[in-house]
């Protein structure tokens, strides 16, 4: 993880106001506070490597997302959208074809996070 992006995380994930501590449960103390409804994160990433998206058979060097959702869900983020570009290290048509397929998926989750939004209700202001 960049340390811009750590220094980022440091900043939102604060006591008192994006997470509370319960100390009657000490087993599971944090009480995330972004819970009053439905929150999305879209995660845009470029990696050097291939194949390392859930499931595909490098998915277990993506040390990224999952600390991110592990951050995000602390402070009750739970909706993750993720897009990748991949091959950077190699570049040519697999990075061509990754930005491409990427760029496809950003126009996808755009168009399915309006529909998602349009119906939404809105929420009380704080």
């Amino acid at each position: 993880m960049p340390a811009a992006l750590k220094a980022w995380i440091d900043q939102v994930v604060r006591a008192g106001r994006t997470v509370e501590f319960d100390d009657t449960n000490p087993i599971d103390p944090f009480v995330p506070k972004l819970t009053d409804r439905e929150r999305h994160a879209v995660v845009l990433t470029a990696r050097g490597g291939v194949n390392m998206a859930p499931g595909e058979e490098m998915a277990h060097m993506n040390q990224l997302e999952p600390h991110l959702a592990t951050a995000l869900g602390f402070i009750g983020i739970t909706r993750l959208h993720y897009i990748a570009i991949e091959g950077q290290e190699v570049g040519g048509e697999l990075l061509a074809a990754s930005v491409a397929e990427a760029v496809g998926k950003v126009e996808s989750l755009v168009d399915e996070l309006q529909v998602a939004f349009q119906d939404a209700p809105t929420p009380e202001p704080a």
